[in-house]
């Protein structure tokens, strides 16, 4: 038999597995089933750590204000399956725009973001 292949992860099921080799090197049947020219190992390892994912948020609320300093957020809309988020459960966005604009389109003048817990 081959050396054992390296473990398919390092947490959770795992597998590895070697395979039936002749006396020359090479793989080789040696008259039996195909299923039977490879083993496998199967063992389950220590819990896997969910990896730290980014909140999944929801739309941008509307600005507060159509033209001077204004604020915007949105809030978290879940996490991710499997995931361990970490960070703020909401989200500001802050803004100046030019209120001689008569356009009715946003000037921006200046902008920023900002998190926060929300009282949460």
């Amino acid at each position: 038999w081959s050396d054992w292949s390296a473990w398919s992860a390092t947490c959770g099921a795992v597998d590895r597995v070697r395979n039936l080799v002749c006396r020359n090197g090479e793989l080789c049947s040696c008259g039996r089933l195909p299923e039977t020219n490879v083993q496998h190992d199967v063992q389950k390892l220590g819990a896997c750590a969910n990896p730290v994912c980014d909140w999944a948020y929801s739309e941008w609320h509307s600005w507060s204000t159509t033209c001077g300093f204004g604020t915007r957020y949105r809030e978290v809309a879940g996490c991710p399956e499997g995931c361990a988020c970490t960070g703020s459960k909401v989200t500001w966005e802050n803004r100046r725009t030019d209120c001689t604009n008569s356009s009715g389109s946003d000037n921006v003048v200046t902008d920023g973001s900002s998190s926060g817990n929300g009282g949460s």
